[in-house]
């Protein structure tokens, strides 16, 4: 108890920060968490730096772990495969549907920032909404978990928006405002935003299911296809796009100066394509949602060597290849640093002087040492082919070589 109350007064828990996901149900919030607390892509946003994160407060959550074995299990040919399928068999032509079973409960945990080889550090609390807290919101969401979910937006240091991007580019996004709750996710942030509480936040975009935008981007880079445009560009222009309302919000003359917004596409899958809409399931198709979709195995084509058919392709099953899971986490990290430099700013020549003995004698990184990691940080997420728009940066100031402001 006595510890716990001299880190209160040394500011260790107003260092730390609360993330709230949110997003439409199936949209897949759930795949992003399980990637990022995944140990490769929790190395990777650290590194080259001093930092380390650990895992804090997990919990048994089988929806996480359900989550990750799920992605892995479409790249195993042992394990089934319901859908579009040659004469019973899984081939590597077959279509098929992604998981559709929505998060049904709040999920909190949380991540520990510290250096390496240090006892403790501060504390990265996430929580993971179900998507139906979105649906209902604006009608018919309970009482009580409406009041919740609004505590949790006014509270929140980040909020990251969970974004179906196949729904914003296919058929013209004609499905993409209901798809992806854009009306409510507006609501909810404008409605419950409060200066006094808490009025800097990160703001993040995070388009999901982009394996093949991203891949026919790479084909466009390597000259092996040929398209008017980027499908990465075109993926951004259409967030700004519909989410348009949202960022004038946040970027009138009242709120500029409070948000960091960015654009951070991840692949939780990789070398799975999106293929077409199961038209037969759907009776409307502006409310189509991930359940009525069909995918396939990305094949790597070379067309440099001749064939029967002129081109060379791999037919075996691809490996999983998820990429980018790290790019939230990283901008994470530097909001949340930015947020410990100005609580040390703010300490004065004893409270600094005091915090350093105390964090030498428990084991505890200094925040010098933390902030030490920044410019590599901002290096992690300037890394090749790797396609971010970072709109606005009053709170962070981050240095990041994006395409800005477009």
């Amino acid at each position: 108890m006595a510890e716990k109350k001299l880190r209160d007064k040394l500011g260790f828990d107003d260092a730390a920060i609360r993330v709230l996901m949110v997003g439409a149900a199936r949209v897949g919030k759930t795949c992003i968490v399980a990637s990022m607390i995944d140990d490769k892509f929790r190395q990777k946003a650290v590194d080259g730096t001093n930092l380390s994160i650990e895992l804090g407060e997990i919990g048994d959550f089988p929806e996480i772990q359900e989550s990750g074995k799920e992605m892995a299990n479409f790249f195993d040919p042992k394990i089934p495969i319901t859908g579009y399928e040659s004469q019973g068999e899984r081939t590597i032509l077959s279509q098929f549907p992604l998981n559709t079973n929505p998060t049904s409960n709040q999920l909190d945990f949380s991540l520990v920032l510290k250096t390496r080889n240090t006892k403790d550090g501060y504390k990265i609390a996430f929580t993971d909404v179900p998507g139906e807290w979105i649906k209902t919101y604006n009608r018919g969401l309970d009482t009580q978990k409406k009041e919740n979910f609004r505590r949790l937006v006014r509270q929140a240091d980040v909020i990251l928006i969970t974004v179906d991007s196949v729904l914003l580019m296919e058929d013209n996004g004609i499905s993409a405002r209901n798809g992806n709750q854009i009306d409510s996710v507006y609501s909810l942030i404008t409605e419950n935003y409060d200066k006094t509480e808490n009025p800097e936040k990160l703001i993040m975009f995070v388009p999901v299911k982009c394996e093949k935008y991203y891949n026919l981007h790479i084909d466009k880079i390597n000259g092996s296809r040929m398209y008017d445009e980027d499908q990465m560009d075109v993926l951004m222009a259409r967030i700004r796009k519909e989410y348009s309302q949202l960022l004038e919000w946040l970027g009138n003359a009242d709120n500029r100066t409070n948000f960091d917004v960015g654009i951070f596409p991840v692949l939780t899958l990789g070398n799975i394509d999106f293929a077409l809409f199961n038209y037969e399931s759907m009776s409307d198709i502006t409310e189509r949602t991930a359940k009525d979709m069909l995918f396939t195995y990305h094949q790597e084509v070379n067309y440099g060597q001749a064939s029967e058919t002129g081109v060379n392709i791999d037919w075996s099953v691809p490996p999983h290849k998820p990429q980018f899971c790290e790019q939230p986490l990283d901008m994470i990290l530097l909001f949340h640093l930015r947020k410990i430099a100005k609580l040390k700013e703010s300490r004065g020549f004893f409270g600094v002087l005091f915090d350093t003995v105390y964090r030498f004698f428990a084991r505890m990184a200094t925040d010098n040492d933390l902030l030490s990691a920044v410019p590599q940080l901002e290096k992690n997420l300037s890394i090749p082919d790797y396609v971010s728009h970072l709109i606005q940066n009053p709170v962070t100031g981050a240095k990041i070589n994006k395409k800005e402001n477009k």
